[in-house]
């Protein structure tokens, strides 16, 4: 579905630190209901702010990456046989490397 003429004008809009609506802001406001309701999209409960931190917040710049390795690695092998990509911060930092002894089928 094409919301806007540009990707451009996409991110103008919904980028909340270029946005100029109120409605875009409040909607990135909303926070986790956590009350059951029959009624969608009823609940009103909103965060205090925004979180704007490039450094330390959720979404973070280029500059500040939560690891130096990036969020996705490529798996390969017998643990993989098809290959795969496992997003890394799922992954438990004791289990990242392995050194055991290996077989080598030719």
């Amino acid at each position: 579905t094409v919301h806007t003429a540009s990707l451009g004008e996409a991110l103008d809009h919904w980028d909340i630190s270029r946005t100029s609506s109120q409605n875009v802001r409040d909607f990135f406001l909303a926070a986790p209901g956590g009350v059951p309701t029959q009624v969608a999209f009823s609940q009103d409960r909103r965060w205090d702010e925004l979180d704007v931190d490039r450094e330390k917040g959720v979404i973070r710049s280029a500059q500040y990456p939560f690891s130096k390795d990036g969020g996705l690695a490529v798996l390969k092998g017998n643990l993989a046989l098809d290959g795969c990509i496992v997003k890394t911060a799922g992954v438990d930092e004791s289990i990242l490397k392995f050194t055991g002894p290996a077989r080598v089928f030719e």
